[in-house]
């Protein structure tokens, strides 16, 4: 019996970190399933507390969106995602860095 097949992509850095001025980094990670059947997806961190894994799926034909990906795993810091899948999927990121309306960050910054 033959197993199925595993895909796995890695995104080197995703962050959940405070920054200057009131600033917050945070990492977003997209996953885009193309094909005609759900994806089951396993989602590893590895940072400096550790490796922390959670599981999600997405859709056939979607796309998921994890806002904040690092603190939806209930940890934070930095470090780099794994992303298992049992089915082909396009995985993007953005690490940014996050301004509170309050924060005492350069005007516009």
């Amino acid at each position: 019996m033959a197993s199925a097949p595993v895909y796995v992509v890695w995104v080197p850095v995703v962050a959940r970190n405070p920054g200057l001025k009131q600033s917050q980094w945070r990492s977003d990670l997209g996953l885009l399933n193309t094909g005609s059947v759900a994806a089951n997806v396993q989602i590893k961190f590895f940072g400096s507390g550790g490796v922390v894994t959670n599981t999600t799926y997405v859709p056939a034909g979607t796309q998921s969106i994890l806002t904040d990906v690092v603190g939806q795993l209930s940890a934070s810091g930095q470090g780099a995602l794994e992303i298992i899948s049992d089915q082909p999927l396009k995985v993007t990121s953005r690490t940014y860095n996050q301004v509170s309306s309050d924060a005492t960050c350069y005007p516009n910054g």
